[in-house]
C-alpha cells in the first residue's frame, strides 16, 4: 500500500476477525465479514472458535499483549488479522477510515521506547479496529519491553518510511496507516 491514510475497506474477508469484547452483536457482524475467533472471556452463549484466557492483569496494556501473543500462535488465526478491542463499526465496512489517534496525549512509556528507537512518536492509542500482521507483530513483541500500548508501538514502528515526516501537527491527524505491504 502506497496510502498513508488507508481504508480499512481495504481489508480482506478471508481474513480471521480477533474479538475481545464478545458482545452479541459484535459476534454478529463479525461473521457476515469473516472467520471469527474470540480471545479472553468467552461468553457461555458462544459456540465458535475460541481461546480461554481470562483478565489477569490490572494494566489493561498486559491483558492485550498476553492475548496478541495467543492469536499470534494460534494457528487457525490468519497471516493478517482483524483485531477488535470493541464494537465493529456500524458504518458501510468499505468506508472506514481508522481514527489516528485519541484526544489524550501519547503514553508516556510508548513514547520513551519509541524515541529511545529513533521511531516517531504519533498516539495510535484507538479502540477501533486494527489489521495486524503476525510476524511483523511477533517481531515488535520480541522487541519491546511490555506493557504498552500495541497499535502505537506497531504502527509508529512499521509506517510507511517517509510518510509521516511531511504531515501535520499530531492534533490534526486524524487517520492512521493499517499496514504497508
Amino acid at each position: 500500500m502506497v496510502d498513508a491514510y488507508c481504508p480499512l475497506g481495504l481489508w480482506d474477508r478471508q481474513w480471521t476477525i480477533v474479538l475481545t469484547n464478545p458482545m452479541r452483536q459484535t459476534v454478529r457482524a463479525a461473521y457476515e465479514l469473516s472467520s471469527c475467533l474470540i480471545i479472553g472471556v468467552v461468553p457461555n452463549w458462544y459456540i465458535g472458535k475460541s481461546i480461554l484466557s481470562p483478565p489477569r492483569y490490572h494494566n489493561r496494556y498486559s491483558d492485550q499483549l498476553r492475548w496478541l501473543q495467543k492469536t499470534i500462535d494460534e494457528p487457525s488465526v490468519t497471516e493478517n488479522f482483524l483485531w477488535v478491542e470493541d464494537e465493529l463499526p456500524k458504518l458501510p465496512f468499505n468506508d472506514l477510515r481508522i481514527p489516528r489517534y485519541t484526544h489524550s496525549p501519547i503514553n508516556p512509556q510508548n513514547e520513551v521506547l519509541l524515541i529511545e528507537r529513533g521511531h516517531t512518536t504519533i498516539n495510535y492509542e484507538t479502540r477501533w479496529p486494527c489489521v495486524f500482521n503476525k510476524g511483523r507483530l511477533q517481531e515488535v513483541l520480541d522487541t519491546y519491553r511490555p506493557p504498552f500500548h500495541a497499535p502505537t508501538i506497531y504502527f509508529n514502528h512499521y509506517n510507511i518510511e517517509g510518510q509521516l515526516e511531511n504531515t501535520p501537527p499530531r492534533e490534526n491527524l486524524v487517520y492512521c496507516p493499517l499496514e504497508a505491504f
